[in-house]
């Protein structure tokens, strides 16, 4: 089941200009889908800038339906400037609207695929969704990690997996 829009999306922080439909909204249609028979949802940091994790973590809490089955993705990270020094940036978890929190809209995406960065990326996605868990972990857009091999090869032991995996004819050999 696709095309439902929970949070506000974050133009180039994120994967869209998009309004705020609200939580009201959101948990409305999550409890639409689940009485029509639909048990899975799929999500990601990448949408909205990690609001529409937030806003389905709450939606699903308040459907309180143990059926239900969370899909979220790693690859990428969301920061915001700190509360304590706005020079300094930090991990975006839950709390999107509170008082004293940059407006979704000035949060960073950074991919990063490596072991730290997706145990990373899901603790962050696990505390925005104030779930404790997920159904289902799958690897957002893994072809943009060749994005950052230009910045990396100088790094020792670097290597692109992705571009090892793919192959020079593409995927598959496609």
């Amino acid at each position: 089941f696709g095309g439902i829009w929970l949070g506000p999306g974050g133009g180039d922080r994120g994967d869209g200009h998009r309004p705020d439909p609200g939580q009201a909204n959101a948990d409305a249609t999550v409890a639409a889908a689940v009485a029509a028979g639909i048990r899975d949802f799929d999500t990601a940091p990448w949408y909205g800038s990690g609001a529409s994790e937030e806003r389905l973590g709450r939606a699903v809490q308040a459907a309180a339906s143990s059926e239900i089955r969370i899909f979220t993705k790693t690859g990428r990270l969301v920061s915001e400037a700190s509360p304590d020094d706005p020079s300094k940036m930090t991990t975006s978890l839950s709390g999107l609207g509170d008082v004293g929190r940059p407006p979704v809209t000035e949060r960073v995406i950074s991919n990063d695929y490596t072991a730290e960065g997706t145990c990373s990326s899901h603790a962050a996605s696990l505390n925005r969704m104030g779930l404790p868990d997920v159904y289902g972990l799958r690897i957002h857009d893994p072809n943009d990690n060749s994005l950052n091999s230009h910045l990396r090869k100088a790094e020792a032991g670097f290597t692109d997996e992705v571009a090892i995996a793919v192959g020079s004819d593409g995927m598959c050999g496609a």
